[in-house]
């Protein structure tokens, strides 16, 4: 269809559309090497078509998830320079769109996506002033969004994980009071959605995390009575997730990890 009428844009957006699905594929079946031409290809095509309708706001939207994905192929393979220019190329894309639209709160969710991946590029480079910049911006939008829609489960999930990342980070930078505070919101949080759902493994999973980051915080001060206390409460929710599916390689590896804490 492309080739038959190239000036038509809407095919053009599709074709771009279906390269980025087929990366999408491409990275879940670990063929990452495909998986970023595909997205480089998907990319190069929203960029020349936004040229031509420089208003049309979802192609630029649709293209800063791409430049996420691109920066994620490379932050996993080990170049954590490539992946910040990736994810700054979105940023620059959907912080504008917030702009222009602040009520969005799709493109809210989407600039906190970046501002999410660059704290990750910022943490693995170990320049944690920077990384704890964009977590608190990220966290901040988060609780804007949060506000708008209190029922929004993912919403409440995505921002707990936020709080245990500036936890991470307060407590790399020796900072232990706010790491705790930290670490106990995101607690508070994932609480709060496990009750909610006793069938969602994927929030106990998340607070079995945050009660073993709250037990390191607890054995870095040599409080080990308190350590020992969240990682136990670590290793119920450990447990019972293996409980569910004992063939699940990583919570295998997690309740393993939580023994030797112990």
């Amino acid at each position: 269809l492309v080739e038959n009428d190239p000036s038509d844009m809407n095919n053009q957006y599709a074709l771009s559309c279906a390269y980025s699905s087929f990366a999408d594929i491409k990275s879940l079946q670990g063929d990452d090497k495909i998986s970023l031409n595909l997205y480089n290809s998907a990319v190069e095509i929203m960029e020349r078509i936004i040229k031509v309708d420089p208003n049309n706001l979802v192609w630029e939207s649709d293209v800063c998830s791409m430049y996420n994905r691109i920066g994620g192929i490379y932050l996993r393979h080990g170049q954590p320079d490539i992946a910040l220019e990736s994810y700054l190329s979105g940023m620059s894309i959907i912080k504008k769109l917030s702009e222009i639209d602040h009520s969005n709160t799709r493109w809210r969710h989407q600039l906190c996506i970046s501002y999410d991946r660059i704290g990750d590029v910022y943490r693995e480079k170990k320049n944690y002033d920077a990384a704890l910049d964009s977590y608190e911006s990220c966290l901040q939008i988060r609780k804007d969004l949060e506000k708008v829609d209190s029922l929004n489960f993912i919403w409440q999930h995505d921002l707990a994980v936020t709080y245990n990342k500036i936890g991470v980070i307060q407590q790399s930078l020796g900072k232990l009071t706010l790491s705790e505070d930290a670490y106990d919101f995101s607690i508070t949080l994932l609480s709060r959605l496990a009750d909610s759902d006793a069938s969602n493994s994927i929030w106990k999973d998340e607070l079995a995390v945050s009660y073993n980051l709250r037990g390191d915080l607890e054995k870095t001060r040599d409080n080990f009575g308190a350590a020992i206390y969240f990682y136990e409460s670590s290793l119920k929710l450990r447990e019972k997730l293996v409980s569910f599916d004992s063939t699940n390689a990583d919570w295998q590896y997690s309740l393993g990890l939580i023994y030797s804490n112990i």
